[in-house]
């Protein structure tokens, strides 16, 4: 059952079972969440947040938006490529 998507804080800092992710916002209710590696290099998404699930690779995850715990840090902007 989908869930409610909660605001996340753009390019905000959040950990997820120990990991660290970046969060970018891309609607309402769709979040991509990176691996600091995968932000600088503007590599592949690692999660994806969509109606309050998490995602990995098309799978949904055991995990939900309330199991993602803001560090309270900000991302800088990528270091190679387009700003996203």
């Amino acid at each position: 059952m989908p869930l409610a998507t909660p605001e996340l804080r753009e390019n905000g800092i959040y950990a997820l079972d120990g990991v660290w992710l970046i969060a970018k916002k891309q609607s309402d209710v769709l979040y991509f969440l990176y691996s600091q590696r995968n932000w600088d290099w503007l590599g592949a998404i690692d999660y994806r947040l969509s109606h309050g699930l998490i995602f990995q690779h098309g799978r949904l995850t055991k995990w939900t938006a309330t199991d993602l715990i803001d560090t309270g840090r900000t991302a800088d902007p990528p270091l190679h490529g387009p700003k996203r």
